[in-house]
């Protein structure tokens, strides 16, 4: 699952839950800082509900090659939305 963000850029999701996001970004932000972009939830850019604007409070950000490794949690998510990502990622081994 894919995010874009307004100012630009891209971050693949890895985890998402009511209290903790971790994306892959191609741009960084910094701890404290706010992200605003947009849930890619399908790839079908027609399908009704195919995204949805998303918020994160960062609080780590790590270089990882190219990318970087954003740590924080999710701002106003609901749970529709956090279901629906929830059916979408793949499950991760503990």
């Amino acid at each position: 699952m894919r995010v874009a963000w307004e100012k630009g850029g891209e971050a693949d999701l890895e985890v998402l839950t009511e209290s903790r996001v971790v994306l892959v970004s191609t741009r960084s932000s910094p701890p404290g800082s706010r992200i605003d972009g947009t849930l890619r939830l399908s790839e079908d850019s027609a399908s009704e509900g195919a995204s949805s604007p998303v918020r994160f409070k960062i609080h780590s950000c790590r270089r990882e090659g190219e990318r970087f490794r954003l740590e924080g949690r999710p701002i106003d998510i609901t749970r529709e939305l956090l279901e629906r990502v929830r059916a979408a990622l793949p499950a991760k081994p503990e």
